[in-house]
C-alpha cells in the first residue's frame, strides 16, 4: 500500500476522524482527484438513498470510496451517522464536507481489509436550526476479498437492490 499524498489544506478536505476505526474520514472530490493523480489505486462504490451496495477491498487497493448520493442543495450543515446491523450507533461525524449531490466516505482500509462479512447502515442528517432532518439512509454490505475468490466481477451480482448501488471502476492513473 502507498502513503496517501499530503495536501496543504487537508483540514478543509476532510471531516473530523471517526471514532470507531471503521471510517477514516469524509473527504472532498478535490482530495479524491489528488489521490488519483498521485497514481494510487482507488476502488469506488455508489449508493442512493434507501439503497444498498456490496463492497470489498483488494489487497492492492490504496483507498476505497463510498459515494453516497443525495439531494443536498440548500443544506448548510450535514452530519453522518454510522450504525451496525442491530442499530447500535458507532460514529457521529459532524459538519462533514459534501457537494450538491454526493458525500464521499473513505473507510479505514486496514480495518476494512480485516472485517468479516458484515453490514453497516449510514444515515445523512441535515442539521437545521430547530431540528434534525434525515436526508438518506444507506446500507453497505462488506465481503472479504478472499471470499470473492479474487473476482471483482462477482460483486455486481451481490447487490440486493440493483437500482440502489453500483460498483464503480477501479482507477489508477
Amino acid at each position: 500500500m502507498h502513503a496517501l499524498p499530503c495536501a496543504a489544506p487537508i483540514g478543509a478536505a476532510t471531516s473530523t476522524p471517526a471514532q470507531s476505526g471503521v471510517l477514516r474520514a469524509v473527504i472532498t472530490r478535490e482530495l479524491v482527484e489528488q489521490i488519483a493523480a498521485a497514481g494510487l489505486r482507488l476502488r469506488q462504490y455508489r449508493v442512493v438513498p434507501s439503497g444498498s451496495v456490496f463492497c470489498s477491498i483488494a489487497p492492492d487497493d490504496d483507498l476505497v470510496i463510498v459515494r453516497l448520493k443525495a439531494l443536498l442543495e440548500g443544506i448548510t450543515r450535514l452530519d453522518l451517522l454510522l450504525f451496525d446491523i442491530r442499530g447500535n450507533r458507532h460514529d457521529h461525524l459532524q459538519n462533514i464536507p459534501f457537494s450538491r449531490a454526493t458525500v464521499l466516505v473513505a473507510p479505514n482500509v486496514e480495518r476494512l481489509g480485516k472485517l468479516p462479512l458484515s453490514t453497516a447502515r449510514v444515515q445523512l442528517v441535515a442539521v437545521e436550526p430547530r431540528q434534525l432532518r434525515l436526508i438518506g439512509s444507506y446500507t453497505v454490505r462488506h465481503a472479504p476479498w478472499s471470499r470473492l475468490m479474487h473476482r471483482p466481477d462477482r460483486l455486481a451480482g451481490l447487490e440486493s437492490q440493483p437500482r440502489g448501488g453500483s460498483v464503480a471502476a477501479v482507477a489508477r492513473r
